[in-house]
Parts: C-alpha cells; structure tokens; sequence
C-alpha cells in the first residue's frame, strides 16, 4: 500500500510541471495572438483615416501577416526541433516590441506593412501557436488533446479580452498610444515567464511526458530520431506525403470558412435588417463558444476516436453554413452562431491532436511546420473571394453556400486518413 500511495503522488508530482508548460502556452499565445491578430480589427478601424488610405489598403497587412506565417513556418518548424527554444521565443518577444514601437510612429502605408506585416508577423510565430503546440506536444501523450484544447483556450479567448480592452485604449489614449503600451508590455509580461518556464521537452529535466516512464521509450525515441536525421522533414517531403495532403484537406476547408464567415459577418448580419450591435454579438458569440470548443474537443479525442471527434466537428460546420444561408432575422444568425462557433472553435486543437497521433512527438515541430505553406491558401483566398461575390451578387450567400463543397472534401479525406474509428488513439 505505501509503495501504491508513492508511485500516485510521484505521478501527481510530475503532472504538475506538464499543467504549468500548458498555463505557459495559454499566456503566450494570448498575448501574441490577441494583439497581433484578433486585435487587427480595432486596427484597421482607425489606421485608414490616421493614414488617409483605404481599409482595403490596411487589411492587406493582415493578408501579408499570414502570407510570413506560411513561409516562416517550416524553418521555425525546424529550429524548434534542433535549436534553443529560449532563444526563439525571446527572438519572437523583441521582434514583437520592436514592430509595435515601429507602428507607433508610422506616418505612411508601407511602413504599416514593414512594421506590422513583417516585423510584428514574424515575432506572433515565433511565439504563437507553433511553438505552444509543440511544447504540449511534447509534455503530453495520454492527456495530449485535453492539454492542447485547454492551452489553445488562450488564444481564441484573447479576442474577447484584448479587443475591447484595446479599443478602450484607442478611444482613450489614441492609436499611436496603444501601439507603444503593446511594445512596452509584451516584453514586461513574456520575458520572465519565457525565462523560467521555455523547457523544450520534460527529458531536460529528467522528467517524461505525462509524468510516466511508458515502457521503450527511449528506443523509440532513439529510432525516430535516426529517421529523421536521415529523412528530415521539409516542404518537399511534406508535398509527397500521402497523408499529410489527406489531413491538409481534412483541416483547410475549416480555415477558409473561419476567415471568410467571421470577418464578413458584421456585413451580413446588417445586411439581412441587424443593427451593428447585434451582429457584432452573433460574431462574439460564435467566437467566445469557439474558445470553449476547445478544450472540450481536445478532451473528447482523450476518450473517443479522433476520427469521429474531427466528424463532429466537421458536422456543427456544415450545419452552422446551412442555417447561416436561411437565417433572416437576429435568432436564426445567433443559432448559425451556435453551430459553427461550436463547430470551427476545435480545429486548431484537432489538427495539432492528429500529426500529434500521425508522427509522433518527434516529428510534431517539423510536420506543422512543412504543413503551414499547405494551409496557408485557405487562410489568404477565402475573404477576397467572398468580397469579390458581393460585388457581383450583392450578397455573401453564394460564397458561403460554395464554402459546403468544401466540408465535401474534408469528409472524403477525414475518411481516408489512417485512423482508428472506433477507439481512442493509443501511443507507445
């Protein structure tokens, strides 16, 4: 019986430092996230007339945004598997403060695009979502989707934190303002937690993931290794990998419906007789549900198939886009709302969950990072597109009704795909 009560506290004790990598992850990407991204909209409604420009001009800079996170993400894939992480993350720290001080003192577009587009980018990757996902990745094996969905919390719920926070800041003080408290306050909170808690792996400290020694781990870790010191991963590989285009087209069609629906609507909403404060709550709405979706999807891949998991989640899309098409009055775009907010808020968590299961802990940095270019043109396409069909159509509708040919695709992959479905996934 003692040795029973000393083996559970022994495992309690070293599940504490994985639950502490996950609160790291949650703060990182709130804070990268939230004020380089989910923040962008308070941006782009002052910019244009501080600039005399277009918001067309000023959204570019978001298009430029993930254009550098799509391109960035195979090298930092790899450096996270072979360099410092301390050093990346502290990189991505300075380059955050440097590019928001830079926008301070913008007088003209192009600066916008330097220092935002490029600058403030290339510092939210270094320490957004590819770095916190291979972090947990790497604490976590059993409890890996509750540990990603609780982690990946962080990043959605910074929209409803920083948006309103920023837009009283931008109200109160001004643009140029608010600018210089992002670069003075990014480094004050980041750097002492990037200090003490940017431990790579839970082996550097003589620890394993999830707290336990499973049996052969080291043998496998030492033949994974070997295979990608042999066949690293890279762009190419990922391009002539099977299943790597399978889960591509398992995830994307989700991403394109998430940056076409949410940024257009706003519009939508008043363009079917809303006022501008209720459609603006249908979208916090769908968005607050999407931050709790994910850590509850996350869990759910803990307990059941991934497969089905992903099934459902494709499914609260598919009727979200459906309700969205006949929604005509504030109840039904708040019930569309529900749906897919539900639906599209567990995404990011289960495409992390699924090359977590696929190739393994090893390979994880490397993998999202050769699949970022792969994604990347269902981030960028989707809200051009639907602009370019208003215009002609006057409505959005037709766009988010060919959004549904896409959820198509996404099952015929999501069936394809190598998983079990009808168990959990298991991992030696």
């Amino acid at each position: 019986m003692e040795s029973d009560r000393i083996a559970v506290t022994s495992r309690i004790w070293h599940f504490r430092p994985g639950m502490t990598i996950v609160g790291f992850t949650f703060v990182l990407q709130f804070v990268s996230v939230g004020s380089a991204y989910y923040a962008f909209g308070v941006y782009l409604q002052h910019l244009p007339e501080l600039l005399d420009t277009s918001r067309f001009s000023v959204s570019l800079a978001m298009t430029l945004q993930t254009i550098v996170m799509g391109l960035l993400s195979p090298a930092i894939g790899r450096a996270l598997a072979e360099r410092s992480l301390r050093g990346l993350l502290l990189g991505g720290c300075a380059l955050m403060s440097v590019g928001f001080w830079l926008l301070s003192w913008s007088t003209s577009l192009w600066h916008i695009y330097i220092a935002f587009g490029l600058v403030v980018s290339t510092g939210m990757t270094l320490l957004g979502a590819l770095p916190s996902n291979t972090l947990v990745a790497n604490w976590f094996e059993k409890n890996r989707g509750t540990a990603l969905g609780i982690s990946q919390f962080g990043l959605t719920i910074s929209g409803a934190a920083l948006v309103p926070l920023t837009t009283w800041l931008v109200l109160q003080e001004g643009l140029l303002f608010t600018f210089r408290v992002y670069a003075i306050a990014i480094p004050i909170v980041l750097v002492p937690l990037i200090l003490k808690f940017a431990i790579k792996t839970p082996e550097e400290v003589g620890l394993h993931p999830d707290g336990v020694a499973p049996f052969g781990a080291v043998e496998l870790s030492a033949e994974q290794t070997l295979l990608d010191a042999e066949q690293p991963w890279t762009v190419r590989r990922a391009l002539g990998d099977r299943n790597i285009w399978l889960l591509a087209l398992t995830i994307g069609p989700s991403f394109l419906a998430i940056a076409t629906i949410l940024i257009t609507l706003p519009a939508y909403g008043t363009d079917i007789g809303l006022s501008d404060m209720q459609a603006a709550g249908v979208v916090f709405f769908a968005t607050l549900l999407g931050a709790f979706a994910k850590p509850i999807f996350g869990a759910l891949t803990d307990f059941f198939s991934s497969k089905r998991v992903v099934a459902c989640s494709l499914i609260l899309q598919t009727i979200g886009i459906g309700l969205l098409l006949v929604a005509d009055n504030y109840f039904g775009l708040a019930l569309s709302g529900l749906f897919f907010g539900l639906g599209y808020g567990g995404m990011a968590t289960l495409w992390a969950v699924l090359v977590g299961e696929l190739f393994g802990r090893q390979s994880f940095s490397r993998v999202m990072g050769a699949m970022s270019p792969m994604i990347m043109p269902f981030n960028v396409i989707g809200l051009p597109i639907a602009n370019l069909v208003f215009e002609r159509t006057g409505s959005y509708a037709p766009a988010y009704a060919a959004l549904l040919f896409g959820y198509v695709l996404a099952f015929a992959a999501l069936w394809k795909l190598p998983l079990s479905a009808g168990s959990p996934r298991t991992e030696i």
